[in-house]
Formats: structure tokens, C-alpha cells, sequence
């Protein structure tokens, strides 16, 4: 997030060129309603939504009409058409929303996705290949950056003065990694 330096905004990329935006946590009530955990920084993302993709958890993905949202302090809550009654909207427990990746929010130059950070190289100031970033975590003080590498997975706090560069195009970002961070083997954390 800006506010703390960090580098990448949370969304996740899905197929067919859809990004998740929510993920569907519980059911509410009688009437349908869905309990929403939000994958996007945007805070009002869900009330500018008229429509979204949902990807259930065995593969398929069906268009819906988003006919109410709201926000509470427990939570963001949803209805969709077609999703009348409990037993409807259980189905779809787990499931993501998604949106057609051509109505991302346009983010400022120092901001990026989640998913377009995943899969790059990382490369030192001097060109050498670091590794192949991983994951992204989250943490209050800022985001990790994790990086997999010949000897196992480096967390590299994702903040300007380590994250030099970023290039989407060429799927590579350069960091100047400081000295002393540890390195863990896959399952060590």
C-alpha cells in the first residue's frame, strides 16, 4: 500500500483473463446474502460493481448481476440475482469474485498488482538472477516480497529503498537485497 511503501496492490489473477476481487467466506441469513472477504484495496470496489464473475471451487465461472452491497463494521455483505435462499447461496461458499481484468482501477506508477508480480525474476542493481518471486505476504509494518531461490525461499521486505525497479514488460524487478536476511528451506516457516 502506498501509505507503507510497499509496491503491489492485492488482486489475484485468475483464468480467462478475469482478476479476483472477493471471495465468497459464508452465507447470512435466509435470504441469500453472501459474506464477502475483499481481495482489493479499493475500499468502495463492490458498491461501483454492477456485475461479477463467479469462479466456483470445481472450475466453473458464471456472470452475475450484483443486486445489493453493503458494508458493515463486520463485514462486506452481498446479494446477487438468482440467489433467493440459504441452500442456493451455500453453493457458493469459497467461490471468487471476479472482474474482467480490463476494468482494473488504473494504479499510480509506483503501484502494482499482486499477480503481476508473481512469476517475475528478480535481479540484483548488477543484472545477476536473484530467483522468482513466489508469493507476496502481508504484514502491518509493510508487504514481503518472497523470492525462491537456488537456496530456498528469501523474504525481501517490499519497500523502495530494496524494490528498485520494476518492470512489468520484461517480467523482472531489481532488488538490492541487504545483508543478514535470512533464507528459509520449503515448510521451515
Amino acid at each position: 500500500m502506498p501509505e507503507k511503501s510497499a509496491q503491489k496492490h492485492n488482486a489475484s489473477a485468475r483464468s480467462g483473463g478475469l482478476v479476483a476481487v472477493g471471495r465468497i467466506v459464508k452465507v447470512c441469513g435466509l435470504g441469500g446474502e453472501l459474506k464477502i472477504k475483499s481481495l482489493s484495496d479499493i475500499p468502495d470496489r463492490f458498491s461501483k460493481l454492477n456485475e461479477v464473475f463467479v469462479e466456483f471451487e470445481n472450475g466453473p465461472v458464471e456472470k452475475y448481476t450484483i443486486t445489493s452491497v453493503r458494508m458493515r463494521a463486520n463485514g462486506l455483505f452481498t446479494t446477487l440475482d438468482g440467489v433467493e435462499d440459504r441452500s442456493t447461496a451455500e453453493k457458493f461458499r469459497g467461490a471468487y469474485l471476479c472482474i474482467d481484468s480490463c476494468n482494473l482501477a488504473r494504479l499510480p506508477s509506483d503501484m502494482y498488482y499482486e499477480f503481476d508480480l508473481i512469476g517475475m525474476e528478480a535481479r540484483s542493481p548488477g543484472g545477476g538472477v536473484i530467483g522468482t518471486v513466489v508469493r507476496i505476504e502481508r504484514y502491518p509494518a509493510n508487504d514481503v516480497i518472497v523470492v525462491e531461490t537456488d537456496r530456498g525461499e528469501l523474504p525481501v521486505p517490499a519497500l523502495r529503498d530494496i524494490v528498485l525497479e520494476v518492470d512489468i514488460q520484461e517480467k523482472n524487478l531489481t532488488m538490492d537485497i541487504p545483508d543478514g536476511l535470512p533464507f528459509y528451506t520449503k515448510g521451515a516457516r
